[in-house]
């Protein structure tokens, strides 16, 4: 993902999720969507579950709830992504199993409306070419969203208490 390039998962993102894991004993909850042929194969399965067994060491026995989160695309035209198939799927989790990682898999209801996680996102994107709402004004991520509060960008060395 592009935020990699500024918060490296393995890096800070990680240790303050374990700081944070040891101080409150809460269990974080991961989530993972799985692309069609992008990294939902039996090595990114086996990087995963190495990932979580490393976080429950490092954080005293606390494991991480994984959630699969099937992908829906923003528009079937233009997407570069694809669902992973429900084969596949069941695959990539029986990989994640064999290695005692258990995840659930989250419902993803609304796609058939364009109503489904990230859809309503893209949709936005999309239209930000459009000028922005009645009232609207510019939030830190440079999108236009009606009510959103300016602010400062978030960062990691924010006090999170």
């Amino acid at each position: 993902m592009p935020v990699e390039r500024i918060h490296p998962l393995h890096g800070p993102v990680l240790d303050a999720a374990v700081e944070h894991a040891r101080a409150t004993g809460l269990q974080p909850l991961w989530a993972v969507t799985p692309l069609a042929g992008v990294n939902d194969g039996e090595a990114d399965a086996a990087a995963l579950a190495e990932l979580v067994h490393s976080f429950t060491e490092r954080s005293g026995g606390i494991r991480p709830r994984l959630s699969v989160v099937p992908y829906n695309s923003i528009d079937a035209l233009d997407d570069p992504y694809a669902r992973t198939p429900a084969a596949a799927e069941a695959a990539f989790r029986n990989a994640l199993r064999e290695r005692s990682v258990f995840s659930h898999r989250r419902y993803s209801g609304g796609g058939d409306v364009g109503a489904a996680c990230g859809q309503l996102a893209g949709a936005a994107a999309a239209a930000a070419g459009a000028p922005p709402p009645e009232g609207a004004t510019q939030n830190w991520a440079g999108s236009w969203a009606a009510g959103l509060k300016d602010g400062p960008r978030p960062t990691l060395e924010a006090a999170y208490l």
